[in-house]
């Protein structure tokens, strides 16, 4: 793939859009993006300096917020994968709330209650997050699905996630059952967690399947629960790496898709390159 990034060319300071890009994340791991014409402009130039009928953007129907509903679910899948693919994060942590300390389903009181505690762990403990919030199946309890790091205090909770289990089992259970302990990863809580219950699990495996598996929460469903699709704090890295450059559409061999509004045609390739792996941890 690396050869597609020859022909980025610019022709008398005018051809500035060009039809190809790719994002490339520490690891290698690379999402490439192809259309039937060019509609990607390199940075450093205004966009009146290029106007050009074949990249103007067409209206479209206007959600509330004075977003379309699509494209703000798109680009907050598209920011939550970036900031995991580069950043390292060592837990994944599920919070949940006890009805008794706190209100379950109130939206305001909950944000407040986790921002404060967020707050004071990225000052005094090193806390880097991003979190998910997410509804029970009632449609009113709120949980929290995040990815963290730092100096998190821990503690074993006696239980451990077994594959094919889909609830961690404590140990009695396991040693009913002839499961032995190391097949098993230890679930932990965290001791300084007040508002109700955590499990935390510590991250094994790839980068890119763990920002695979958290986006998935984010739906053309999904609510802004706390007005937002996601929270994220600390010493976070946001932006990757970008690569605009031209190629030939017809030599990607990929599926196709299309964007009625635009009549422009996509492409899209996801590859990993042989770079130091960051990714295992």
């Amino acid at each position: 793939m690396n050869n597609l990034k020859f022909n980025n060319l610019m022709v008398n300071g005018v051809e500035i859009y060009h039809n190809a890009k790719e994002v490339i994340y520490p690891n290698g791991y690379t999402k490439l993006k192809v259309a039937n014409k060019p509609i990607y402009r390199e940075n450093g130039y205004e966009k009146s300096m290029c106007y050009n009928s074949e990249t103007e953007k067409v209206s479209k129907p206007q959600a509330k917020g004075n977003e379309p509903r699509e494209d703000s679910v798109k680009r907050a899948k598209q920011k939550i994968f970036d900031i995991i693919m580069l950043n390292e994060f060592k837990y994944f942590v599920t919070f949940t709330f006890n009805g008794e300390k706190i209100n379950r389903t109130n939206e305001k009181e909950i944000l407040k209650k986790v921002s404060h505690y967020l707050k004071n762990r990225v000052q005094r403990q090193g806390f880097k997050y991003i979190l998910v919030p997410e509804y029970h199946k009632d449609g009113e309890a709120i949980h929290i699905h995040a990815l963290m790091s730092g100096d998190l205090k821990l503690v074993d909770s006696g239980t451990r996630l077994v594959k094919g289990h889909k609830k961690p089992l404590k140990i009695s259970t396991m040693q009913r059952l002839h499961i032995p302990l190391e097949n098993g990863r230890i679930v932990y809580n965290m001791s300084d967690w007040s508002y109700g219950f955590s499990e935390v699990v510590e991250i094994y495996g790839q980068t890119e399947n763990c920002a695979k598996y958290i986006t998935k929460y984010i739906t053309k469903d999904v609510k802004k629960i706390f007005g937002k699709f996601y929270l994220s704090g600390g010493s976070l890295i946001r932006n990757p790496e970008q690569v605009i450059f031209d190629v030939d559409y017809d030599t990607i061999e990929a599926k196709e898709y299309e964007c009625q509004a635009t009549h422009t045609k996509f492409k899209f390739v996801d590859y990993k390159t042989e770079r130091n792996d960051k990714s295992d941890f």
